[in-house]
Protein backbone atom coordinates (compact mmCIF):
# COMPACT_ATOMS: atom_id res chain seq x y z
CA UNK A 1 0.00 0.00 0.00
CA UNK A 2 2.63 2.29 0.98
CA UNK A 3 4.78 1.45 -2.87
CA UNK A 4 0.64 2.44 -4.47
CA UNK A 5 1.01 5.73 -2.06
CA UNK A 6 4.23 6.67 -3.59
CA UNK A 7 3.53 6.00 -6.98
CA UNK A 8 0.35 7.95 -7.20
CA UNK A 9 2.16 10.61 -5.51
CA UNK A 10 4.17 10.65 -8.64
CA UNK A 11 1.19 11.37 -10.31
CA UNK A 12 0.90 7.76 -12.01
CA UNK A 13 -2.96 6.48 -12.56
CA UNK A 14 -4.44 3.80 -10.01
CA UNK A 15 -4.45 1.66 -12.89
CA UNK A 16 -1.16 2.38 -14.05
CA UNK A 17 0.14 1.79 -10.07
CA UNK A 18 -2.11 -1.56 -9.89
CA UNK A 19 0.17 -2.45 -12.75
CA UNK A 20 3.80 -1.47 -11.36
CA UNK A 21 2.56 -3.37 -8.32
CA UNK A 22 1.51 -6.25 -10.31
CA UNK A 23 4.73 -6.69 -11.67
CA UNK A 24 6.80 -6.09 -8.73
CA UNK A 25 4.88 -9.02 -7.09
CA UNK A 26 5.50 -11.37 -9.81
CA UNK A 27 9.20 -10.30 -10.19
CA UNK A 28 9.56 -11.02 -6.38
CA UNK A 29 7.81 -14.58 -7.11
CA UNK A 30 10.46 -15.29 -9.58
CA UNK A 31 9.37 -13.92 -13.15
CA UNK A 32 13.11 -13.49 -14.45
CA UNK A 33 13.62 -16.99 -13.17
CA UNK A 34 11.85 -19.36 -15.59
CA UNK A 35 14.55 -20.13 -18.00
CA UNK A 36 17.54 -21.02 -16.76
CA UNK A 37 21.04 -19.20 -17.89
CA UNK A 38 22.59 -21.51 -19.88
CA UNK A 39 24.95 -21.28 -23.13
CA UNK A 40 22.09 -21.89 -25.29
CA UNK A 41 19.76 -19.95 -23.70
CA UNK A 42 21.56 -16.53 -23.65
CA UNK A 43 22.98 -14.00 -25.67
CA UNK A 44 26.41 -13.03 -26.28
CA UNK A 45 25.36 -9.79 -27.00
CA UNK A 46 24.59 -7.96 -23.60
CA UNK A 47 21.87 -5.11 -23.50
CA UNK A 48 24.23 -2.22 -23.46
CA UNK A 49 25.85 -3.45 -26.98
CA UNK A 50 22.17 -4.37 -28.31
CA UNK A 51 21.14 -0.61 -27.34
CA UNK A 52 24.28 0.44 -28.95
CA UNK A 53 24.35 -1.37 -32.19
CA UNK A 54 20.65 -1.24 -32.98
CA UNK A 55 18.57 0.96 -30.76
CA UNK A 56 20.83 3.76 -31.07
CA UNK A 57 20.43 4.36 -34.84
CA UNK A 58 16.88 3.73 -34.77
CA UNK A 59 16.50 6.63 -32.50
CA UNK A 60 18.87 8.84 -33.78
CA UNK A 61 16.84 9.08 -37.15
Amino acid sequence: DAFKTTLAGYGMSEAMTQGVVDMMVAKSEGLDNSQPRTAQATSVTSFRQWCMDVLRPILQN
